[in-house]
């Protein structure tokens, strides 16, 4: 890696917080902020919560801006212009001795409000919004366009609110009695108050899920809809351009048996002219992962039983999809472009063995491989030289790891960070949009691994039996198998 080149970022352990000047190089520092348990990067500043509340530093000099004493916050969210926190508290059950001896029993607590919005901008600490919300089925839960001018709340249905000089004001018009599931609003500048909303399927009356686009104030007029079953649960994904949106639909079962993980399927719904809405051709099999490049010109997806399909699609102005290009099957999960649009990075984690593929975006060739298994988050670095991967705690409680893989450089040794690393987050900066120097190389060939054969077999003959098992998704094989004949006595003398 040049070493001209460095990433601030910070790392997040259980002994605390620690910002650096470049990723770090070994597992060993000192902890500038002890007992932090979430952090998040926000346009010029840094938000840290620790047992204490929320703590608000400058990021360049790391000066405390404001603290907001707040217990037993669970998780939080800052608007696009860092300038509003929503905090959910998740307090914690409490229990007596019963009576006589018996049993713990809970002790009935103050409803309080536990979902508030803070102005990091008002001289005191009380929040400029609160409610009373018990559970969180998605997050967040409260939603700001890019300007700010519009919030939403999404309970059990949608709730829009007008912001202005740290007020909340509940908008006149509201969608009654609808279950809206999924909420996004669009992040393109030009279009600040056009939002996709996804309401699911009811499966008892039969009604079909629906995936629409409106504007807001006029909520009511749909601009472009589409409606289909299989669709429990979603995620939406705007188009940089904003002429097209994503539904990623899911089910939790699969009807067909062939999944544990339910069926997913991807649907498009075109902003501008609704007859061209269509759902993504793809295998059978779910839908992994779908990413678009930084200027929206180009969608990658991986679908299909594994080893699954990475497909390359072209999108116009108009939102019409071509495909371009479709790689061979292989064991991958998840696409990421880099942020000068010039690489595709195509990798395979969690059930998949951590093989990493990066292509450049002009005649797709292979310009680098990696491996970093056990990967659970990671990173395009700001300026599209290097890929940085992690296996964080809790969902890795042992060989936690940082790893850093420049495209035309050796690869750094692995961090090795036992069970202590919970996150790493690389600081926001404008993408570099210079090319960068890269080489073509030739994949390697995967190694077929032969089949296990036990010790008490090995060097003797095979012995293969037919397996009448059917694959998962495919019907038994009918045997025909002929009656014995009964032998009769004569035939036994």
């Amino acid at each position: 890696m040049n070493t001209a080149t460095q990433y601030p970022c910070y790392v997040l352990c259980k002994e605390g917080l620690t910002f650096f000047d470049d990723i770090p190089k070994t597992s060993t520092f000192n902890i500038d902020f002890a007992k932090a348990k979430l952090a998040g990067y926000a346009p010029n500043k840094v938000i840290i919560i620790d047992e204490k509340g929320i703590v608000v530093l400058n990021q360049t000099t790391k000066e405390v801006i404001k603290r907001i004493e707040m217990l037993h916050i669970d998780r939080f969210s800052v608007s696009p212009s860092g300038r509003y926190i929503t905090v959910w508290q998740l307090i914690p059950l409490q229990y007596t001795q019963g009576v006589n001896g018996s049993g713990p029993v809970k002790v009935k607590q103050d409803q309080t409000n536990t979902l508030s919005v803070f102005d990091i901008q008002k001289e005191t600490n009380e929040p400029i919004f609160s409610l009373l919300q018990k559970q969180i089925h998605v997050w967040p839960i409260i939603q700001f366009n890019i300007t700010e001018t519009v919030a939403i709340h999404l309970g059990s249905t949608v709730t829009f609110y007008n912001v202005s000089e740290s007020s909340f004001v509940r908008a006149e018009k509201q969608f009654n009695n609808t279950v809206v599931r999924n909420f996004a609003w669009s992040t393109n500048p030009e279009t600040p108050d056009t939002f996709a909303l996804f309401v699911p399927e009811n499966s008892k009356k039969n009604v079909p899920a629906t995936f629409r686009v409106g504007h807001f104030p006029d909520i009511v007029r749909v601009i472009s809809s589409s409606t289909f079953f299989k669709a429990g649960s979603s995620e939406l994904i705007w188009s940089p351009r904003a002429n097209i949106v994503l539904c990623k639909a899911q089910t939790n079962i699969d009807s067909t048996g062939q999944s544990y993980y339910g069926e997913s399927f991807l649907h498009i719904v075109n902003v501008t002219d609704s007859s061209k809405n269509m759902s993504l051709p793809q295998p059978d099999g779910p839908v992994y992962d779908v990413s678009f490049n930084n200027d929206g010109s180009l969608l990658a997806s991986v679908a299909g039983y594994m080893p699954a399909t990475v497909e390359i699609f072209r999108v116009t102005r108009l939102g019409k999809l071509e495909s371009i290009k479709k790689f061979p099957k292989q064991s991958r999960n998840e696409v990421k472009f880099s942020p000068n649009n010039q690489f595709l990075a195509v990798a395979g984690f969690g059930n998949c063995p951590g093989e990493v593929d990066v292509y450049e975006t002009t005649k797709w060739n292979l310009v680098a491989e990696f491996s970093a298994h056990c990967t659970t988050e990671w990173y395009w670095t700001y300026d599209s030289k290097a890929l940085v991967f992690c296996g964080c705690f809790p969902r890795r409680h042992f060989d936690n790891f940082i790893k850093v893989c420049p495209i035309n450089a050796q690869e750094s040794p692995s961090i090795d960070f036992g069970d202590r690393l919970y996150h790493l987050n690389l600081k926001p900066q404008e993408p570099i949009k210079d090319e960068v120097h890269f080489t073509i190389i030739q994949k390697k060939k995967e190694e077929e691994t032969a089949a296990y054969v036990p010790p008490s077999l090995r060097g003797k003959p095979s012995c293969v039996e037919d397996d009448n098992d059917p694959m998962p998704g495919q019907h038994a094989k009918k045997v025909s198998r002929k009656p014995k004949k009964k032998t009769t006595k004569s035939q036994k003398k």
